[in-house]
């Protein structure tokens, strides 16, 4: 049996209540299991292609060719959730668990970021923070003076290398740029309307 474990969740919808609800689905293959033709054997039986264990809350799929079962089944909840199946339910639906209040921001290229996590790109050249919902969009200084523009520029690296260290203008001067010259924008996200 391996004994590497994935863990896959699927955010599958939020409530206005501001809770999420997912499915926490841990993957275990199992490597060198006994096969006949193209049944593979698990637990002293025989199956092909893929079944669900409507008992257990999982589902296994035969692999007969590589000699592997992989099995799915529910992954333990995080600390604070807790389970919220329905009785019956079928795979992963069984594996339900409502999480209340994680804050969450979502970028604008679709990046879901966790409460608490920074986020530096190179294109765009944007730092992004995630606190408690909101979302703080860091972006290079503009200049108002059309003579002056970025120095030191390293266009592949990422925020604050990709702006520059300072600026240059025409003018022949080059100051080193200040913090208070950086432009914020604060984004924040109903959970409700996510």
């Amino acid at each position: 049996m391996l004994t590497n474990e994935i863990f896959l969740s699927w955010l599958l919808g939020l409530s206005l209540s501001e809770a999420v609800n997912y499915h926490p689905v841990k993957i275990v293959p199992l490597v060198g299991i006994h096969t006949k033709g193209t049944q593979c054997r698990h637990s002293f039986w025989y199956f092909n292609k893929t079944v669900d264990e409507t008992k257990r809350c999982g589902r296994l799929s035969c692999y007969p060719e590589d000699k592997v079962v992989v099995k799915m089944e529910c992954a333990t909840p995080p600390a604070g959730c807790y389970p919220d199946a329905a009785p019956r339910a079928h795979f992963p639906y069984c594996c339900r668990v409502t999480c209340p209040s994680i804050n969450v921001c979502v970028t604008e290229q679709g990046v879901v970021m966790l409460n608490g996590t920074s986020l530096n790109l190179t294109e765009p050249c944007v730092r992004y923070r995630c606190q408690h919902g909101i979302l703080t969009k860091e972006v290079c200084p503009i200049y108002d003076d059309p003579k002056c523009g970025p120095s030191f520029v390293d266009r592949k690296s990422p925020y604050p290398a990709c702006c520059g260290v300072g600026r240059a203008c025409e003018d022949g001067t080059n100051k080193r740029m200040k913090r208070s010259n950086l432009r914020v924008d604060y984004h924040e996200l109903n959970i409700g309307d996510w």
